[in-house]
C-alpha cells in the first residue's frame, strides 16, 4: 500500500547516513531558488556545488517550456563532462576507435 511505502521511506531516511562525495555535485533549479542554497550539498561535495537556474517554478521547469532550458543545461553539463575523457556521441559504442 503506499501508505507503507511512505512508511519504509521515513525509516530509510532515519536510518541513512550520508558520506561525503569526492566530486562535484551539479543542482539544477528553478530561478525562484535561494541562490547561493545548496540544500546540504556543499557540506556533502568535497569538489563543490555547480547550480545552473533555469526559468520556472520548482515543479515547472519539467514542463514546456522550462525543460528545453533544463534540457540544454544538461547536454552542457555532460559534454564538459566528457571532453576530458574524449568520449563523444561519435564513436561512443558505435565501434569509433578514435
Amino acid at each position: 500500500t503506499m501508505r507503507a511505502v511512505m512508511d519504509a521511506n521515513k525509516l530509510a531516511l532515519r536510518k541513512y547516513l550520508p558520506q561525503t562525495y569526492p566530486g562535484k555535485v551539479t543542482v539544477f533549479k528553478s530561478l525562484n531558488h535561494g541562490q547561493g542554497v545548496y540544500y546540504g550539498w556543499g557540506e556533502l561535495a568535497a569538489g563543490g556545488v555547480e547550480d545552473h537556474y533555469v526559468p520556472g517554478t520548482h515543479r515547472g521547469i519539467l514542463q514546456e517550456p522550462s525543460v528545453v532550458t533544463l534540457a540544454e543545461q544538461l547536454k552542457e553539463c555532460i559534454d564538459r563532462t566528457l571532453q576530458p575523457l574524449k568520449i563523444g556521441t561519435k564513436g561512443f559504442g558505435a565501434g569509433d576507435e578514435s
